[in-house]
């Protein structure tokens, strides 16, 4: 798929959906860019410590299904709510900004030049 075939879709997406690898100690690389679309995502995850589930807890438009075979019905049930009560929702660009402050990219350099003019390095 070309660059911008996968910018179209991406954007009118109205969900985005994450799938964790199975060990689920590896952050995925695009649950913050899903984040800052403001889009509802559904994040299947397999591990309890799967690191995406801390950050998406904290997202208002997150849902989380852990892929288990005894939660089958009840995620199925569970999503089924979610879609209907999500659809057409967003979350802003400041309310994620806000919510993810430590993550925007000028707190980040902050932090390095601190670390920088302190001597740490």
């Amino acid at each position: 798929m070309s660059g911008g075939d996968l910018e179209r879709v991406w954007s009118n997406a109205d969900c985005l959906l994450s799938i964790a690898e199975k060990r689920g100690r590896q952050m995925s690389s695009k649950i913050f860019s899903y984040m800052a679309t403001g889009k509802p995502i559904v994040h299947v995850f397999y591990a309890e410590d799967d690191v995406n589930v801390s950050y998406l807890k904290r997202y208002p438009l997150a849902l989380c299904l852990r892929a288990q075979e005894d939660l089958l019905a009840f995620n199925a049930k569970l999503l089924a709510l979610w879609l209907v009560w999500s659809q057409g929702r967003r979350a802003s660009w400041q309310a994620v900004a806000e919510e993810f402050e430590e993550l925007l990219p000028e707190h980040v350099a902050a932090r390095l030049i601190g670390k920088m003019d302190s001597g740490v390095r």
